[in-house]
């Protein structure tokens, strides 16, 4: 049962939490894989997505485990150790983290004597090998 005088400061923490996700997926986790490797930003995003869904499992485990009443200092507990996560998380990688290209992540180059003239005629253009 919510105390009716905690109805604010539930709905600003809700605001607060909503805001600093926004924040963390739009700038920087989520849009770094393009940056980083660009060929395969899908593949090593699907994977690192893959591996941090995990915690959505230990997290459960671990709320069971550590709120054995559902009571407001039980929860407190809980909220302050995946707070203390999520901390040191965005710590690792705004010291750790990078935007440089990888090397071998690169797009090939393509074919650059295929490269048209803008006064290039339609007639002139060779025709594709590409099949539909």
């Amino acid at each position: 049962v919510c105390d009716e005088r905690r109805y604010g400061l539930g709905i600003f923490t809700i605001l607060i939490f909503l805001a600093s996700s926004g924040l963390g997926y739009g700038s920087g986790y989520v849009v770094n894989f393009a940056d980083i490797v660009p060929a395969y930003s899908g593949v090593i995003f699907g994977i690192a997505n893959t591996l941090a869904s995990i915690a959505g499992l230990i997290g459960n485990l671990v709320a069971g485990a550590v709120i054995k009443k559902p009571v407001l200092e039980q929860w407190r507990k809980l909220y302050v150790m995946f707070g203390i996560v999520y901390l040191i998380g965005g710590v690792v990688y705004i010291v750790y983290g990078s935007a440089v290209p990888r090397k071998w992540a690169k797009f090939q180059a393509v074919n650059n004597d295929a490269k048209l003239e803008e006064n290039t005629k339609v007639e002139e253009v060779p025709p594709t090998t590409a099949k539909i």
